[in-house]
């Protein structure tokens, strides 16, 4: 750590006249392009939540309008407490915000898919409804991979494998009644995040498991009394 003497401070009983880099005021951080146009973004997908509420003014779609804003909002939530917390002038978190819009993407596209599902529910998708639900759908899971990646260089192969998935089943969505393959991919979704949920329980219990093994073995190695 670097130290200089700052000209402006006396050094008086409290002080020693000393500034570190510490405490220094940290640099202005500029708001870029990127996170400019990620807002306008997001504004055009409030807009269309309120063009759904227009439309629908009843209990339901009031409903369907939440289901679509809430991961809009929670998406431009983290991904203003991300641009916030590091510096994306470095390429691969440049990268990474761009990479932020695929999740608004998918989100229109299952929104879209939905409306479709829901409003003719007897009828097959066909080729445009069916890249609509299960594309955006496996974009989603692919995105989530990459930021995943991106961000601390983890592989999620549970979310790239369902992404996998979706997408050999988009052909068959499109023959299949909307309501039914919407029931696939919300069953698909569903046991992504039982066996998510199993991974990480697994995971939480073995690291337990060695804690309480290290400090049995710890207290075993101990000193003894004659």
């Amino acid at each position: 750590m670097t130290a200089r003497r700052s000209p402006r401070q006396p050094a008086g009983p409290g002080h020693t006249g000393v500034v570190t880099e510490r405490d220094s005021p940290p640099a202005e951080k500029r708001v870029t392009w990127a996170e400019l146009f990620f807002d306008l973004v997001f504004v055009f997908a409030v807009t269309e939540v309120s063009t759904l509420i227009s439309h629908d003014r009843s209990g339901a779609g009031l409903l369907r309008a939440v289901i679509v804003f809430v991961p809009c909002y929670w998406l431009w939530v983290g991904t203003s407490i991300q641009v916030n917390q590091r510096d994306i002038s470095r390429p691969s978190l440049r990268l990474l915000s761009y990479g932020h819009l695929s999740f608004i993407a998918a989100i229109i596209m299952v929104a879209v898919g939905m409306r479709q599902a829901v409003t003719h529910p007897g009828d097959p998708l066909g080729a445009a409804g069916s890249a609509l639900l299960a594309g955006g759908t496996a974009l989603y899971l692919a995105t989530f991979g990459f930021t995943r990646w991106a961000m601390f260089r983890l592989v999620s192969w549970t979310r790239l494998t369902a992404a996998a998935g979706v997408l050999v089943f988009l052909p068959v969505a499109i023959v299949l009644p909307a309501l039914a393959a919407l029931a696939v991919l919300a069953a698909g979704v569903a046991a992504l995040n039982v066996v998510e949920y199993a991974r990480v329980e697994k995971i939480g219990w073995r690291a337990l498991l060695a804690r309480r093994d290290g400090e049995q073995s710890g207290a075993g190695s101990g000193p003894q009394s004659p």
